[in-house]
């Protein structure tokens, strides 16, 4: 969540070879709606060609504890794909878009005031915090899948790089290279890039980009220091450095 997942998803669909609904929320089957059953679960997907792939963008499920096994019990074979970026970014973005869609939420506290304790230390219990910690959640995955069928990307690498990031992807799922330079054009003024759709800027909503507020030196060491240790277990754990 926040990591970029909506303008990965977003660009991936625009290849022929993948199956994916963009204009429905996740279905949350394999957290909140369950008992409906896997049928249920399969009607709700994107109609596909035998040269389509069926893809499923649902950032709730990775910090959910019982995702991992629902998913493992309807297909151990599924490929996975977790984008991830710099960790105090990410909670940073997290908040905002609570602050932006539930006010209420964050009753008018800042983000240092929510995710340090009184004492001026990291609260490791905020879910700012927690959603953060990639490699303590990931390693609940990987007592049901193989490293080999999760495929993590670097959301800040993405930013900058859509096609080399898409072109992974595109290896890892096993389907043709569609996605070219071409496709994209930049958003100047929010400095990301957008569908070039027949000579026209299609672009992500208006919460995307938002600008961060800045934070203190001190609050942000802290959280780097306080982050550097999972995100080194990350970079063990993946076999890819992630330099934050």
């Amino acid at each position: 969540m926040k990591a970029g997942t909506e303008a990965f998803s977003t660009f991936l669909a625009i290849n022929p070879q993948v199956a994916m609904s963009l204009n429905v929320r996740s279905t949350l089957f394999f957290t909140s709606t369950y008992s409906k059953g896997l049928s249920w679960y399969r009607q709700q997907m994107a109609c596909k060609t035998k040269e389509q792939t069926t893809i499923e963008k649902a950032p709730q499920y990775f910090p959910n504890a019982l995702a991992p096994q629902r998913i493992y019990k309807m297909n151990k074979h599924i490929k996975l794909i977790l984008l991830v970026r710099n960790p105090i970014d990410r909670a940073v973005s997290h908040y905002l878009q609570v602050k932006n869609s539930h006010p209420e939420q964050v009753k008018g506290k800042s983000f240092e005031d929510i995710v340090f304790t009184r004492s001026g230390a990291v609260d490791p219990n905020n879910k700012y915090i927690y959603l953060s910690k990639y490699s303590l959640i990931l390693k609940r995955w990987l007592k049901y899948f193989k490293l080999s069928q999760i495929l993590i990307l670097n959301g800040d690498e993405f930013k900058e790089h859509q096609i080399n990031v898409l072109a992974k992807a595109e290896s890892f799922l096993g389907i043709k290279h569609y996605i070219t330079e071409d496709k994209f054009i930049l958003d100047k003024e929010k400095g990301f890039y957008c569908l070039n759709v027949e000579g026209s800027p299609a672009c992500l909503g208006s919460g995307k980009g938002r600008e961060h507020p800045a934070l203190s030196k001190t609050h942000y060491h802290k959280l780097r220091a306080y982050f550097r240790p999972y995100n080194a277990e990350l970079s063990r754990i993946a076999r890819q450095k992630f330099d934050w």
